[in-house]
């Protein structure tokens, strides 16, 4: 018996230094600090320069316009790091819209100059390669590898402060938004700051498994290496980049689906909360509130299956999808187009997908007709029956009230127009 408790106290012993040991090999920062760094640019001035596009009547009607934003640039940093030992490294494209010279600062204030290789902007990557770079490079995991609970860190640097550690876990994968074109982000309870957008994630092994991306919706979100590898390899190669696509939002349902579409919210149907003008889906006939109930005879259970299948197809190809429109199922037959760089939403459709307020224009102006229950519009101070004149923070300005001395900067317009 004696024995027996000896040997249960040396196990548990040996239990406790090797968690330690695992502990300790879980966050090597010191692995981080020798190839993550923060972008530099290289001016002290100080700039207007557009920011995304806010939602605006005007004299053209119920639209989108730039807003522009006073801003000194010295003080906005992006996380980057270097994941070959010739210098290649990732940075967000966002720098690149303003000025082609940066440079890379590491936590020990080492610089290198940056060179540009490519940009890919609708996922704000961009591949760069610092000159006579004699620091480490990062190693790459299987992104596909990753499971829900998995622990994660994050190192970069935040806009406004100086290095930021951060960790958490993955809580699911397979996040699709709006805004993301690949379906199988991840999301996390890791808080995405300011400046670290594309800052490497890693895993227990110092491995990195994705790039920090955007806060959406109170959680964080990664997108996994593996995806951004196709990318940084086309870029590399200078390969053009282009995705499939058929031009639907589709969500599964809730509140809005059962306020405007007849559809309960626990449902659980997937179906077509906007169709982009122009677009092979609004071509073929698709309409708002189609219930999704195959694509080429397969039937899905979640919006992100969907969304993989056809951005798994070669553009060009015809794709079948049946939908239920109210008691009827019809079928389409639609060809997948390359997805633009720059896409909008009809304005109406954005408020309401996203903010819960239906707008309709009354005697050529809009005006809020019903806000949805528990969305950001109800909770606003927002009213049913008011018209809408414009959407502003208040540090933008609206292009048309710039004085005539400010007009240079239109010629920058174009380059960065996005979405709200």
């Amino acid at each position: 018996m004696k024995s027996c408790k000896v040997l249960f106290i040396f196990f548990i012993l040996i239990s406790i230094l090797l968690a330690g040991e695992r502990a300790e090999a879980k966050r090597d920062v010191t692995v981080a600090y020798e190839a993550v760094f923060k972008t530099k640019y290289l001016t002290e001035s100080t700039y207007l320069y557009p920011s995304k596009l806010k939602l605006v009547y005007g004299y053209s009607g119920f639209n989108f316009i730039p807003v522009l934003v006073e801003k000194k640039f010295e003080e906005r940093e992006y996380t980057g790091f270097v994941f070959d030992s010739s210098g290649y490294a990732i940075i967000p494209y966002e720098p690149l819209r303003y000025f082609d010279k940066l440079e890379a600062e590491f936590y020990d204030k080492v610089k290198f100059p940056i060179t540009i290789i490519g940009a890919y902007p609708p996922q704000d990557i961009a591949l760069v390669k610092l000159e006579n770079y004699t620091k480490k490079s990062l190693t790459f995991a299987d992104s596909d590898k990753v499971e829900p609970l998995d622990e994660i860190w994050s190192y970069g640097f935040q806009r406004g402060a100086s290095k930021v550690l951060a960790s958490g876990i993955i809580s699911s994968l397979h996040f699709a938004d709006f805004y993301i074109e690949y379906p199988d982000f991840f999301k996390t309870d890791m808080s995405i700051n300011p400046g670290v957008e594309a800052a490497p994630v890693f895993n227990d092994d110092n491995e990195v498994i994705g790039i920090c991306r955007w806060n959406v919706q109170n959680f964080g979100t990664v997108e996994p290496i593996n995806h951004v590898k196709k990318i940084i390899e086309k870029l590399k190669n200078n390969e053009k980049i282009s995705h499939p696509w058929i031009g639907l939002y589709i969500k599964g349902s809730d509140k809005l689906s059962e306020s405007e579409y007849d559809i309960p919210s626990n449902s659980g149907d997937i179906y077509v909360a906007a169709v982009f003008d122009n677009s092979p889906g609004s071509k073929a006939g698709i309409e708002k509130g189609d219930i999704i109930l195959s694509i080429d005879n397969q039937a899905f259970t979640e919006r992100y299956q969907y969304i993989k299948h056809i951005i798994s197809q070669p553009i060009g190809r015809e794709i079948t999808l049946k939908v239920k429109r109210k008691d009827t199922e019809k079928e389409f037959k639609i060809l997948t187009e390359p997805k633009p760089e720059k896409i909008r939403l009809n304005p109406y459709d954005e408020l309401l997908i996203f903010f819960g307020m239906k707008v309709e224009c009354e005697k050529g102006k809009p005006v809020i007709v019903k806000l949805l229950e528990d969305s950001s519009a109800k909770n606003s101070n927002l009213k049913e029956g008011k018209q809408i004149k414009y959407i502003l923070s208040k540090e933008e300005t609206p292009v048309q009230m710039l004085d005539e001395k400010d007009k240079k900067f239109d010629n920058r317009l174009n380059l960065t127009l996005s979405l709200i």
